[in-house]
């Protein structure tokens, strides 16, 4: 079974998911090989289905554009750079 060593955005989310916020946690948290980042964005689009009702009252809708624009921010790149940190899906964790 694979993990990540740390989970990020649990605590920090919606605006608060952060290139500054993420670094602190790194900071932290010394020594993570791999860190999840916890996040649902996305960009509904005029025309998208609703949600069925059966997956039942969902609060993470309410957050998909205020991620999406966090983290669209620039930041987030510089950020992976100056670690030298490359995103990866469950795949390809060691």
């Amino acid at each position: 079974m694979r993990w990540p060593d740390l989970a990020f955005g649990i605590a920090d989310q919606g605006a608060q998911l952060t290139p500054a916020r993420f670094k602190a946690y790194l900071e932290r948290n010394p020594g993570a090989e791999v860190v999840e980042v916890v996040c649902h964005p996305g960009r509904p689009l005029p025309g998208d289905p609703e949600i069925p009702a059966e997956y039942g009252q969902m609060r993470v809708p309410a957050q998909w554009d205020v991620e999406y624009e966090a983290l669209s921010d620039p930041e987030w790149g510089a950020l992976y750079r100056s670690l030298g940190a490359e995103l990866v899906h469950y795949g390809q964790m060691p």
